[in-house]
């Protein structure tokens, strides 16, 4: 359940992404026909085609940062990866080493101590 989650990052992503190659081709209209807004002062810099292009890069670089089932950022393991790791070390009856686990076991998005143990007290089973 935990890896079905998708980050909000992703979706802003895909707007910035959205939003750039709106402006990206406007500004590759309005150059290629010379249809600029009177007034506008500085057309020769063609600031829609740069903006949009920054917008463009910066949105696919945050959807394809934060797609979901990609490998995690700070500890270099996919959430299926970690939870499955999690799994075999309880299973085992070995006691996970605490720095590790817990960095994996907040990478899931549980955080709470009451996730740790069943209600007899034994080590709980991710599923």
């Amino acid at each position: 359940m935990h890896g079905a989650r998708i980050t909000i990052w992703f979706f802003i992503g895909l707007q910035l992404t959205a939003y750039g190659a709106m402006i990206f081709g406007y500004g590759c209209y309005e150059a290629a026909t010379g249809n600029y807004a009177t007034g506008v002062q500085l057309t020769n810099l063609h600031t829609p085609i740069w903006w949009g292009a920054v917008l463009l890069l910066l949105g696919l670089v945050y959807v394809v940062k934060f797609v979901r089932g990609r490998r995690s950022s700070r500890t270099g393991l996919s959430s299926r990866h970690a939870e499955r790791r999690i799994n075999a070390i309880i299973r085992k009856g070995q006691q996970p080493r605490g720095g590790e686990f817990l960095k994996e076991w907040y990478e899931h998005g549980s955080a709470t101590n009451n996730d740790l143990r069943d209600r007899g007290g034994q080590p709980r089973i991710l599923s």
